[in-house]
């Protein structure tokens, strides 16, 4: 039987990296006491809607781009334990592919971790 399926794509946040809430619960903890999460959420939607600079969403939120605040959060994402055997297993018969509203610049810094 020709199996009609030549592509998988993957959710970036949840699915290839474990935790799904990056907002929430990984640049918040690094952020100063009474950062509004609000605020930030804005700012980091209209980031990766490509509305502004990564320079001025870290701006935005009371940091620098070369803040290791910045590091942090981007150390903070880690691949779900089992990402590695379903992607050698798919990768033999599929095209496999990641989406995500994750900002461009970002983006570039992963996907040296998730080889796809």
């Amino acid at each position: 039987m020709n199996n009609p399926i030549k592509l998988i794509a993957f959710d970036l946040f949840g699915v290839v990296i474990s935790e799904g809430h990056m907002v929430s619960n990984a640049l918040m903890p690094l952020l100063p006491t009474g950062t509004e999460k609000s605020l930030v959420k804005s700012h980091y939607q209209a980031y990766t809607l490509g509305m502004m600079s990564e320079e001025e969403f870290w701006q935005n939120i009371g940091q620098t781009q070369n803040t290791p605040v910045r590091l942090l959060f981007l150390d903070s994402f880690e691949l779900d334990p089992i990402y590695e055997k379903v992607i050698s297993a798919l990768k033999q018969n599929y095209e496999l592919a990641i989406l995500s509203n994750l900002a461009n610049r970002m983006g570039r810094i992963s996907n040296k971790e998730i080889r796809i």
